[in-house]
């Protein structure tokens, strides 16, 4: 049995790995940010393989090598990668795995990331083991998805918002994030604010999170009424006009 799984931008966002120092600094591209995974299971609680979908489409993200990702058999697993050997497609046990079993995987994967000296490659076995541990409970079909249990809130925490320029509609989303502790790697509520645009009917529009010029990371708001004004001053400068 498979099941399609979307992955959170609010929650994948903070996850994003960078390395360098304040002069000279890397990050992984948006188009190996994973939007969602097919899941495929064993039964219940058991994961067989995990494929991850990106921006770009899936002519472009053919599986192009399958390697070992090390020499453990707890379980034994694959990584597949693109044609371009670039990003990682999806992740296979050779045996079921159950959820800590997975989570030895994630920290399997962020140490192979640890020896790649290709920065691409690294990126997207740190950002996959990132991903694996912070959704396990969901992968394997627990609940939590990923996030702190569920409390009640205190206001809106999404909203969708469709803003008409001249050359079309585009679909501003506002979310608070959820930040990972740097020590436990838990999630917990950031109470800021950060704008993702999708491109709506304008189709040349680039997508996704709103960045910070500074960090190239996702830029976070005090408020959801700054995060979207950000976000139509960003739609203003690449040329779209208010309507």
């Amino acid at each position: 049995m498979t099941a399609h799984i979307p992955l959170d931008p609010g929650v994948v966002g903070p996850l994003e790995p960078t390395e360098g120092t304040d002069s000279q600094r890397y990050w992984i591209s948006l188009y190996a940010v994973p939007k969602s995974a097919d899941v495929d299971t064993a039964g219940p609680g058991l994961v067989r393989s995990i494929r991850f979908h990106y921006l770009e489409s899936e002519a472009t993200a053919k599986v192009g090598q399958i390697v070992p990702l090390d020499q453990r058999t707890d379980p034994k697993v694959d990584v597949l990668f693109t044609a371009a050997g670039d990003k990682v497609v999806a992740v296979q046990c050779k045996t079921p795995a159950d959820a800590p079993a997975l989570r030895r995987v994630a920290d399997r994967l962020a140490a192979r990331a640890e020896k790649e000296d290709v920065i691409a490659r690294r990126f997207s076995l740190l950002m996959t083991s990132r991903v694996l541990k912070v959704w396990v409970d969901h992968f394997v079909g627990a609940e939590g998805a990923g996030r702190p249990v569920a409390r009640p809130q205190h206001g809106d925490v999404k909203m969708l918002v469709t803003k008409l320029f001249d050359q079309g509609e585009i679909v501003i989303e506002l979310v608070q994030p959820y930040i990972p502790n740097p020590t436990t790697g838990e999630l917990t509520e950031s109470g800021r604010w950060m704008a993702l645009l999708h491109s709506g009917a304008v189709s040349w529009f680039s997508g996704g999170p709103l960045l910070d010029p500074s960090s190239r990371r996702a830029a976070l708001f005090d408020t959801k009424e700054a995060a979207f004004k950000a976000a139509i001053d960003f739609a203003k400068n690449r040329g779209l006009r208010e309507i």
